[in-house]
């Protein structure tokens, strides 16, 4: 059998940062995807595709295809097409990660080789891995800036956020152990053994030689300091920044449904957490802050942190927080009993996150057999109440980081007392000092509650100066629940012209619009420049070739910036902000153009 090599390199990074992998010659684009992923660090948060330039062609990620089938002008295949029949032709192509981030990857097919493996390997690298959602290349080297100096005011803040996002130093073995156990792979090849294992020396050691020569020329070439470009921001507010959206636990390879092996049944926290990686639960018991788990091997840390999560103690904890919704959904997955349940996953990813669930590549989850039963007895009637209790100072919290960008305690409680919530700042204090950690939708840092967003830009001080001296917007009680469920609020009203826009007068995709206006309205929310919505514009290819194009976009902005509530006015809109010194008429029409009359739109309480 034969493999190829191929060198994945990430554009811009300087050093390069480079993974050398070779993988089977019958693998498809898909395996090469979930390779990638893997090799890089990368969690598979967001969407890919693959593009050969020169021959017009795109492998596109199969949760888009059928949009941009329609408005994309090259052609697109399955990605079930083995790799093997372009690279060999075509050994230069892009694989691109994450369109708002845009990791764009360099792939070089070095070299067809003999490999009798059925799973990839990662033959070298270098640089470590980076986090997710950090802003692409140019977010991740300010980031590294900010790490290095550990007398810096934020430092142990973006410390802590750097690691929720996998930051870590690379581990060429427990990622090759990743790769060869990987479903999507198959578990071996025909040729395991001494054989096979001389065989990936051979291959290594070519790689060293080709290596030694490939930095040899560039450092003949001459070594250049990278120079960071001004960047702008795109994560959204809505991310759930730690809240790993890695599929755990529960892997099933994707075969047709007579082939799929009957639903295993997990009755124990133990059983499910023996299929987690080490660094996963790691990652959990730091959630839950339990300590001296680094010293213990796999097999004496899944027990131990199962029986510490079924602790009622612990359990108490972080189900004590949990909206109803959410726990409505736990018990309809808990009632499974330890078998597979379809449900809503989204509802659920708190819950996976702590490791009271897992979730499977099916698009299914399972809980526990004894967490079921712990939960149980843990939910009662006062349990239930004081829970509804935290649910409703996270969503006051969350509502407050959202209109503010940043928010002490004194203003959540202003918020909490609007909508019928009787905690005080002190009691707020106390539960964000607690739940740290396990409330992951805000920074918690010195009495303040920080949007994550204005943490990775270092901006929340410039959001406080402004805001000196001006009122604050309180939102009302179903604002408030809109915004803990949805993480914004009044959004699709604010971006529905703007995706109109798009695809009537530009002629993108469905998909790109949607993205294009909803990071257009992040951005104005947090505070932005028409510059930055121009970059914003270029980022997704959406070009304003004509006059009436242009003008037609300047008139919808003009909607869109009175209308969208911003962190620099407190939570106000221009709308409310201009009413106050030009009284409306409560009967009259909004002036947002919304068609109500203002007392019942902009103008409501």
């Amino acid at each position: 059998m034969k493999g190829y090599q191929l060198k994945i390199t990430i554009k811009g990074s300087k050093p390069p940062i480079w993974r050398r992998v070779v993988v089977p010659e019958q693998f498809t684009f898909c395996q090469l995807h979930q390779v990638i992923q893997e090799a890089f660090g990368w969690y598979d948060y967001h969407l890919h595709e693959f593009e050969f330039k020169k021959l017009g062609l795109l492998i596109r990620d199969p949760g888009e295809e059928d949009d941009l089938m329609e408005s994309c002008s090259c052609d697109v295949l399955e990605e079930g097409t083995q790799i093997g029949t372009l690279i060999t032709e075509n050994p230069r192509f892009i694989y691109t990660y994450d369109f708002g981030d845009t990791w764009e990857h360099q792939i070089l097919m070095e070299k067809e080789v003999e490999y009798e493996n059925s799973y990839p390997q990662v033959l070298k690298y270098k640089g470590d891995n980076i986090p997710e959602d950090c802003g692409g290349i140019g977010g991740y080297y300010d980031l590294l800036d900010q790490l290095a100096d550990p007398e810096a005011e934020e430092h142990d803040l973006m410390e802590e956020w750097a690691g929720r996002q996998g930051m870590e130093e690379y581990d060429l073995d427990k990622v090759n152990a990743n790769l060869k156990a990987h479903p999507a792979f198959g578990q071996g090849g025909a040729g395991d053994g001494q054989e096979n294992a001389a065989q990936e020396r051979g291959v290594q050691e070519d790689a060293v030689q080709e290596d030694a020569a490939q930095e040899h020329g560039a450092q003949e070439h001459g070594a250049q300091e990278h120079v960071v470009q001004a960047h702008v921001v795109q994560a959204h507010a809505s991310r759930e920044h730690a809240a790993h959206k890695q599929v755990t636990g529960l892997r099933d390879t994707e075969k047709p449904e007579t082939q799929r092996p009957a639903p295993r049944v997990i009755h124990r926290l133990e059983d499910l957490f023996s299929r987690f990686e080490k660094t996963e639960l790691l990652r959990i018991a730091k959630v839950h802050h339990i300590g001296g788990c680094d010293e213990l091997g796999k097999n004496k840390l899944a027990p131990a942190l199962a029986a510490a999560l079924l602790d009622s103690r612990c359990m108490g904890q972080f189900f004590g927080t949990i909206s109803d919704e959410t726990a409505a959904e736990f018990e309809k997955a808990a009632a499974a009993r330890g078998m597979e349940y379809q449900g809503d996953l989204e509802a659920l990813r708190f819950l996976h996150y702590g490791g009271y669930c897992g979730f499977n590549s099916m698009g299914t989850a399972v809980v526990p057999a004894d967490v079921a039963e712990a939960y149980d007895e843990l939910n009662t009637e006062k349990f239930r109440s004081e829970r509804h209790y935290r649910s409703q100072v996270w969503a006051c919290c969350k509502a407050a980081v959202y209109l503010y960008g940043a928010a002490d305690a004194g203003q959540v409680e202003t918020i909490c007392k609007a909508v019928g919530c009787e905690a005080d700042a002190g009691e707020i204090n106390r539960l964000c000092r607690e739940m740290k950690g396990v409330w992951t939708d805000f920074a918690y840092w010195d009495g303040r509650l920080i949007d994550w967003d204005l943490v990775q830009a270092d901006a929340y001080k410039d959001v406080l100066n402004y805001q000196k001296g001006k009122e604050f917007y309180i939102p009302s009680a179903a604002q408030v629940k809109e915004i803990a469920r949805t993480g914004a609020v009044e959004i699709k009203r604010h971006i529905r012209p703007l995706k109109a826009f798009f695809l009537a007068m530009v002629g993108c995709d469905e998909e790109t619009a949607q993205e294009a206006a909803s990071s257009i309205h992040h951005h104005i929310r947090l505070g932005t420049t028409p510059k930055a919505v121009e970059d914003i514009m270029e980022h997704f290819g959406l070009n304003l070739d004509s006059q009436e194009k242009m003008n037609g976009f300047d008139e919808i902005m003009e909607q869109v910036w009175k209308e969208t509530r911003t962190v620099g006015n407190c939570g106000y809109n221009r709308v409310e902000l201009d009413a106050k010194t030009a009284r409306i008429d409560p009967d009259a029409p909004c002036p947002c153009g919304s068609g109500k009359r203002y007392r019942q739109c902009c103008g409501r309480k």
